[in-house]
């Protein structure tokens, strides 16, 4: 996709040193790299702020609760088979 920018004097100039250092093939490239780049973070970001909000989250807490109860037996059986029997937890 074909796309014009209007960049500020200084962002241009910037692009010119980045691309006469050779960053990249074109300075389309470079743009596109660099909107990537942002984008992504923006993700990891959005991620962070989803994972941040289960630790205040009262049905995610429960349902985390329910699940560690109904796994419990398990978990105690994992732990007899990969430690000694003298060890102690």
């Amino acid at each position: 996709m074909r796309m014009t920018l209007d960049l500020p004097g200084t962002l241009h100039d910037r692009l010119r040193q980045a691309m006469a250092r050779g960053v990249a093939e074109s300075e389309g490239m470079l743009v596109s790299q660099a909107i990537e780049q942002f984008l992504d973070s923006l993700d990891r970001e959005w991620v962070d702020e989803q994972f941040a909000s289960m630790a205040t989250d009262p049905s995610y807490q429960a349902l985390q609760r329910e699940l560690a109860g109904e796994y419990a037996a398990l978990d105690e059986e994992t732990w007899r088979m990969i430690e000694p029997p003298d060890a102690a937890r």
